[in-house]
């Protein structure tokens, strides 16, 4: 009777609802391909409802020799990077920034590179009711070839794992199987692309381009084992 009683206060106190849903489709995905970006690059995003959020931006560019990326910021807080920056041939360089909690609402990404660079190709989503604890892996990769490529660390089947890429090559680029665009596109000298693949397809992430310089990135993102209130997902 007590162990009734108890479970009938729990439900009084906290309904049932339905589980969240872990995504990371952003209907609201933004985009930069252009060339002689102004530095900084300031770009508005708005960051979708929803609770145990991940703003991903990933920056490519071109032609800045010996340029890094100073700092990745959204709505002034710093954006970091747990991939490794790449850079390739003195031409192509790159990386996979990321903001948990990001702030609500409208606000500028700004993206500052060390010096001028003559093309960018800038990918902003967020992932919604993900683990804000920890990622299960991250992985980088580079080289010259047909198939930007990288495969991620440790992947499980509720997983979701996100990549972003940016070559030297102006062609549309194609994506790898078992991999949804969330956006791609291309400048006059160069072309990214950002996708998503489940954790069960196993974290192979690849696009296929004309042969040319190329870096990728890849996060594989766990889903919430609570909502933001530290309810169980059962009493959401």
């Amino acid at each position: 009777m007590l162990l009734i009683a108890w479970l009938l206060s729990v439900f009084l106190l906290f309904p049932l609802q339905a589980q969240a849903a872990f995504t990371c489709v952003d209907a609201g995905t933004v985009e930069v391909h252009e060339s002689s970006p102004a530095n900084p690059r300031t770009i508005s995003y708005t960051t979708p409802a929803g609770n145990n959020r991940i703003t991903f931006a990933g920056v490519g560019f071109r032609n800045g020799v010996g340029v890094t990326i100073s700092s990745v910021t959204q709505g002034g807080n710093a954006m970091t990077a747990d991939t490794t920056f790449q850079y390739v041939s003195t031409i192509l360089g790159g990386n996979l920034y990321r903001l948990r909690n990001p702030p609500s609402g409208t606000n500028d990404v700004v993206v500052t590179w060390s010096g001028a660079v003559s093309q960018a190709d800038i990918i902003i989503w967020t992932c919604l009711d993900s683990d804000l604890t920890e990622f299960r892996s991250t992985n980088q990769a580079s080289g010259v070839s047909t198939t930007p490529s990288v495969t991620a660390g440790t992947v499980a089947a509720g997983d979701i794992v996100v990549d972003f890429f940016s070559s030297d090559d102006a062609g549309a680029p194609s994506v790898g199987a078992n991999q949804t665009v969330i956006h791609e596109g291309t400048t006059a000298s160069t072309n990214g692309g950002a996708s998503y693949q489940a954790g069960a397809d196993g974290g192979v992430m690849s696009w296929t381009i004309a042969s040319d310089d190329w870096v990728i990135f890849t996060y594989v993102v766990k889903p919430a084992a609570s909502d933001e209130g530290g309810q169980p997902l059962w009493f959401q």
